[in-house]
């Protein structure tokens, strides 16, 4: 049985913290941060769509193929790029056009194999 992407969240919170009281507040951190951060960060966008099902699972299999195909043949870590992000949003100078990716669709059909 396939489960929902915001019971899947729920899930690993509960593994992951375990006392309830903790997990709730948690939960509501990341609620409210994917609210406020949604309007101005990208990733916090799909992400809000994906809690409130907007998206669903086959939507998620293509987005983590998608990102899977970038990393392979542009080699290109998201945890890196992410790190690096959060590091330049304290840099005044930070350069818009440096968060867009391009991959053809050679580089998609190269990693179907």
């Amino acid at each position: 049985m396939t489960h929902s992407f915001p019971i899947f969240v729920l899930d690993f919170l509960m593994k992951k913290f375990v006392k309830k009281s903790i997990v709730d507040r948690n939960c509501l951190d990341l609620l409210l941060s994917v609210q406020y951060y949604k309007e101005s960060i990208k990733e916090a966008e799909i992400f809000s769509n994906f809690l409130n099902e907007s998206y669903n699972t086959d939507d998620l299999i293509f987005f983590l193929f998608v990102r899977s195909c970038i990393e392979r043949e542009m080699g290109i870590l998201f945890i890196e790029k992410a790190r690096d992000e959060i590091k330049m949003q304290f840099n005044e100078e930070k350069d818009e056009d440096d968060n867009e990716i391009y991959l053809n669709k050679k580089n998609c059909m190269n990693s179907k194999n």
